[in-house]
């Protein structure tokens, strides 16, 4: 297994630097107006948007074992928490975007609608509204049956700092029945943030977090202690564009992929004993 996983890592080490031939004709397509080139980070959207019929493509990993578990090679030995998503240009300022995380069999799908954007000579800002609904396909027995859905609202403004290689996201969020197993329904008001500072065209290093203004941080499942209580997630890695693809490679308190699940927090803290390795990969199709 740790041979497998080391050739997965040196292949993929070596087709970034080698510059794919597979680079892709859609290019020139995506959106450079807004102070993000790629249309999503690992956990948020951004502004910038796929054009009229255009298709793009995600796939995530959140690997269960924490880098520093004795014998689990930095966490690549082990189970993996995965999610993929579809992503279609309804029109160019309106986007549809379905996916399924594997944990709790959690599907969305999501609207994405671009409200304006601003090319000031300090630096390009935008402004996006994503809306979307969720549902936990292996919540147990009637009562949680009638709780299978999540409602999120998310409100995306992207600036590019003062036309430095920074670029700030501020994504106020709204997450509706945080807890499914819960017999009350909970909400939770979110201050999404994300940085990511472009090293060169193709590579840049990236932080976000999401910490909770108001509403429930606390058990979402019925196997879970009582007593426990939920944290801020925090992901920071590299970012690598090239060819029409995104490469996230990060490091994270948090196993959760969807947006339902990753706004309601990680029962994990932030320390070095919880981080656990994870990738992103999205796609123009």
């Amino acid at each position: 297994m740790k041979f497998i996983n080391l050739c997965l890592l040196t292949g993929l080490s070596s087709a970034l630097l080698a510059q794919p031939s597979w680079r892709s004709n859609l290019t020139g397509k995506i959106d450079t107006v807004n102070p993000f080139k790629a249309t999503m980070t690992t956990n948020f959207p951004t502004s910038t948007m796929l054009y009229s019929g255009d298709w793009h493509y995600e796939i995530s990993h959140r690997f269960v074992p924490p880098i520093r578990e004795k014998g689990a090679f930095l966490g690549l030995d082990g189970g993996a928490n995965m999610r993929m998503s579809i992503g279609y240009g309804i029109r160019d300022n309106l986007n549809l975007r379905i996916g399924r995380s594997s944990l709790h069999d959690n599907a969305d799908l999501q609207l994405k609608y671009r409200i304006w954007n601003n090319l000031s000579s300090a630096g390009p800002s935008a402004l996006a509204l994503r809306i979307g609904i969720a549902r936990n396909g292996d919540l147990p027995g009637k009562q949680q049956q009638a709780r299978i859905w999540q409602y999120v609202a998310q409100l995306v403004y992207n600036i590019q700092w003062s036309n430095s290689p920074l670029r700030i996201g501020i994504v106020p969020s709204f997450l509706y029945n945080t807890a499914p197993y819960s017999i009350e329904t909970q909400h939770s008001l979110i201050a999404g943030l994300y940085a990511l500072y472009y090293l060169n065209e193709m590579w840049g290093i990236w932080i976000e977090s999401a910490p909770l203004i108001e509403g429930y941080r606390g058990r979402l499942w019925s196997l879970e202690n009582k007593k426990i209580k939920y944290n801020t997630p925090v992901t920071a890695g590299i970012s690598i564009e090239t060819g029409g693809h995104v490469f996230y490679l990060f490091a994270t308190n948090s196993l959760q992929l969807n947006s339902s699940q990753f706004l309601a927090g990680t029962p994990r803290k932030l320390a070095l004993a919880n981080l656990h390795l994870g990738f992103s990969i999205t796609r123009h199709l």
